[in-house]
């Protein structure tokens, strides 16, 4: 019991070291002359519509599928 208890503090001495660095700095601001004055955001706000779309059908045909699959063997 007492090697548990010596093991838990440790892992949580690690993780919560490993937070602790893991913290990323403010980003710089952007140089001037680019023609905004704030920060954008990743992708610099790329059409996620018909892609997320064509995600879920996908996903729904291959779930489809499996269903079918599964439910189409003959039980013994």
């Amino acid at each position: 019991m007492k090697k548990i208890i010596q093991l838990a503090l440790i892992l949580l001495f690690i993780g919560f070291g490993a937070a602790a660095i893991a913290q990323a700095p403010i980003p710089p601001p952007p140089p001037s002359g680019n023609g905004n004055t704030t920060n954008q955001t990743a992708g610099g706000g790329a059409p996620l519509g018909s892609g997320l779309s064509f995600l879920l059908a996908m996903a729904s045909v291959h779930a489809g599928r499996k269903w079918m699959l599964h439910n189409s063997r003959q039980k013994v």
